[in-house]
This record gives structure tokens, sequence and C-alpha cells, in this order.
């Protein structure tokens, strides 16, 4: 077996008190919990009442590693969410031509990105709620493309207000000749430092236009 993002696995001890899982079986996570669901007689030969039997539980090898690399093993895509990841993450691009900041941020409730864009940063436009991310400007087209909440179909706007819709034949080409949005991090304000795009820095705060900031993260701290 290969577990890989484990959840709810049900595993049955013998009376022996004894489970050596297999060493093909493996699961990846943060973290380990185990759940005493019940308990059966026969465990251990003292006569205690029904209901309070002792049991205890004892590791006696766990072991783990990072993944340095993506393996070909995984039969499910992974759930954790990566601040560097653009597509479930603060991120920003900059429409060198038509002079708009594009940025997208998560939500109040984390549970996806809300995107806006401005001409200044005083006049701020709230993207439609369809979209979910940026996928980049294009300097052959001068337009800024974004994807759908479900990162299948493509629109491209030049004013943030108007979007069309990406044939999904020309999709391929305008992720390619695209310049990719720039990550913002979840990192500390001393890590993070300032992250350029275009005119504008983003930091651990918000967004800075001029020395000036602009617009503040949603759920930042401070």
């Amino acid at each position: 077996c290969n577990w890989i993002g484990l959840q709810g696995i049900v595993i049955n001890v013998p009376t022996s008190g004894i489970v050596d899982l297999p060493s093909e079986c493996r699961f990846q996570a943060r973290y380990g919990r185990l759940v005493i669901l019940s308990v059966s007689s026969g465990l251990g030969t003292a006569a205690v009442p029904t209901g309070t039997t002792p049991v205890g539980v004892r590791f006696t090898d766990w072991y783990g590693c990072y993944l340095q690399n993506t393996t070909n093993t995984c039969t499910g895509q992974l759930s954790t969410i990566l601040s560097t990841d653009v597509t479930k993450w603060r991120h920003a691009a900059y429409d060198s031509v038509n002079k708009f900041l594009y940025f997208c941020d998560v939500s109040l409730d984390g549970t996806h990105l809300l995107c806006f864009c401005t001409p200044d940063g005083v006049t701020w436009n709230a993207m439609p709620s369809y979209i979910g991310g940026l996928v980049g400007f294009d300097t052959t087209t001068s337009m800024m493309y974004a994807m759908d909440t479900k990162w299948v179909a493509m629109v491209g706007s030049i004013d943030c207000v108007n979007w069309s819709i990406v044939s999904a034949a020309d999709q391929a080409k305008i992720n390619a000749s695209a310049t990719p949005p720039t990550s913002i991090p979840g990192k500390p304000a001393a890590t993070l430092g300032s992250v350029i795009i275009g005119p504008w820095t983003a930091d651990f705060t918000g967004l800075q236009l001029g020395g000036q900031y602009m617009a503040k993260w949603a759920n930042c701290c401070s």
C-alpha cells in the first residue's frame, strides 16, 4: 500500500498488542495522531472490570524524512497550501503598457483568493468573483490574463473591468509568453523584505507606491 495524504485509516490491533506496518506503507503529513476507537476483550491477563481495561500505546520506531523532490508514487494532489504557490496564495502582477497593478489576496476565511487592480492606488476595482488567480501580463497582446477558480478557463483584460475569454487553443501560447505573477510568500517581515512588482513594492504589511502604503493585506496581524 502507499498512503499519500493519509486520513481516517482504521487499523485493527491483534490481541498480542503489536502492530507492524509493512515497510511499503507510507503516508505524507505534517503530523500523525493515533485515536483509540474501541477496546475488545482479551487484551492482557489481568482481571479488570468491563470498560476499565488499561490501554497503552508505544511507538518503538517512527521513521520519517523531508521530501526533497516530488515522488512518482503520489496518487493524489497534496492539499497543503504553500505560500509560494500563486494558485493558492497572495501574488501580484504589473501591466507595464496600460499601467495597472493586479493582485490577489487570500480571503478572510482562507478558502479562496480575492483579486483587485488599480491604476494609481487610489481607485480600486474588484475583479469578478469567478477569477481565481493571475496568469500574468503578456507584452505581445498588452493584456493581463487570469484563470477561473477551477484553473480551467482563461480570461484577459486591458483595463481590469472588461474581461474576454481566451480560447483553449490559445491558452498554451499565453502561458508560455506571459510574464508570471510575482509570489508574495507568507514569511516574517524581516525575511520577506520588499518584493518588487513594477513601480510597486510589496512587503509584510501591504502594497506601496512611491513609498506610501496604498493597501494593507486583509488578514495581516498589524
